[in-house]
């Protein structure tokens, strides 16, 4: 439970921080960077020493010629952060306000639906933009960027023996998106000591009570994610079944020339009503046809819909409402679609 506690409390730490720093798109503090521009071929590649955000330049060199820096061929301890001028993809998504805590892996399993890429093909990261307790969601921002347009470039880093663990992408804003390439090795230090602070005030006893309250609630939605979880495998496996199974041509057929025909609805109507009419809503169900709308002659629309053949026993719903200042009549019709 303590661990639980200390998650949650980093969580509102974090929120009080400006978005820059929480968002990790100032980069890292200290690092060893490699600034490729725009990534084309030839390349040159111009290193930079970042030590507390601070940048010096530690030379250049061409990736398919040259000789690395020294830098990047002895060992360090910084990483080896590789930074381009393109523009990484972003979409904003919404999440489950209770799945914030594993919000990693939804994403990591939705990223096929979210976006045109499966999750293999891309590197990608992913940070919170506002939460909305009010309506139960999170609103994130992922940031994702193809592994086809690094491959090229990181290849020719590897023969240099340098494997970047991460990618700075520059937005059009001048920000900075900061895209693992590989599993961290470390943790920043601003939440280690966050997590200390909490201990320090777990141990004072100041805040048990808003803790105890938070992990009830916790335990709460965590009841309620274990009860939905059947819905959720039941679509999982309904979508499965979408995708693997042939569509059968015949039962579509069927069941279009049981209830109707919507395409074929609409164009006879376009054909049959005049340019003064127009519908505001349409219903079709069972083969019962219910129109709405306005015309400036509404009485003509009865004979108008007669004189077709899809269209059969057209009859006014309600009394035709005539509005003196617009000279248009509202009216709603019902029909019969024929077989």
């Amino acid at each position: 439970m303590l661990a639980e506690i200390t998650t949650w409390w980093v969580s509102q730490m974090l929120d009080l921080l400006p978005i820059r720093w929480r968002t990790g798109d100032s980069g890292l503090r200290s690092a060893l960077i490699i600034d490729c521009g725009a990534a084309e071929p030839p390349v040159t590649a111009t290193c930079w020493r970042r030590r507390r955000r601070r940048e010096t330049a530690a030379g250049q060199f061409l990736l398919a010629t040259d000789a690395a820096p020294p830098e990047l061929r002895r060992r360090s301890r910084v990483p080896v952060v590789l930074r381009l001028a393109m523009v990484p993809l972003e979409c904003e998504v919404t999440v489950p306000l209770a799945a914030e805590p594993e919000m990693t892996r939804v994403l990591q399993a939705e990223i096929d639906r979210l976006t045109p890429f499966s999750p293999a093909d891309v590197y990608w990261t992913a940070a919170v933009s506002r939460r909305e307790p009010s309506h139960g969601r999170l609103r994130s921002v992922l940031t994702l960027i193809p592994r086809s347009t690094l491959e090229p470039l990181l290849g020719a880093l590897e023969r240099h023996g340098v494997t970047p663990e991460a990618l700075e992408g520059v937005r059009p804003d001048g920000t900075i998106r900061h895209i693992p390439l590989r599993p961290r090795r470390r943790r920043g230090r601003i939440v280690p000591l966050l997590v200390g602070g909490c201990g320090a005030l777990a141990v004072a006893g100041a805040l048990a009570t808003p803790f105890l309250l938070q992990d009830r609630e916790a335990g709460a939605l965590q009841r309620q994610i274990a009860a939905l979880k059947p819905s959720v495998d039941r679509v999982q496996a309904l979508r499965q079944r979408v995708v693997t199974r042939s569509v059968d041509v015949a039962s579509v057929l069927a069941e279009q020339h049981r209830i109707g025909d919507t395409m074929q609805v609409l164009a006879t109507l376009t054909d049959l009503l005049p340019d003064d009419t127009f519908i505001t809503t349409l219903a079709l169900r069972q083969r019962r046809l219910t129109i709405s709308g306005q015309s400036a002659a509404a009485a003509g629309l009865i004979a108008s819909l007669s004189t077709g053949t899809v269209i059969r026993n057209p009859a006014f719903a309600a009394p035709v409402v005539r509005d003196p200042a617009d000279r248009t009549d509202t009216f709603s019709l019902v029909a019969e679609v024929a077989q």
